[in-house]
């Protein structure tokens, strides 16, 4: 599950914007891959967390433009 980091870290957020997309490409135990963005500021890196069985696991950055 990816979801835009919360204002609140303590606990999962309830809903994503509708401002925001994204597809995960590819994932397995070593790689994370795919994007995501926010179409109310297009040009702005995204903060993302990464949840795993209910667990914040980490915070990546979708910041790159896809070719």
């Amino acid at each position: 599950m990816i979801r835009r980091q919360p204002t609140r870290t303590d606990a999962i957020p309830d809903a994503i914007p509708s401002s925001l997309a994204g597809v995960v490409d590819s994932l397995n135990t070593d790689l994370l891959a795919g994007w995501a963005w926010d179409s109310t500021r297009p040009e702005e890196p995204i903060d993302l967390e990464v949840w795993v069985d209910g667990a914040r696991h980490t915070t990546i950055t979708a910041a790159r433009m896809g070719a």
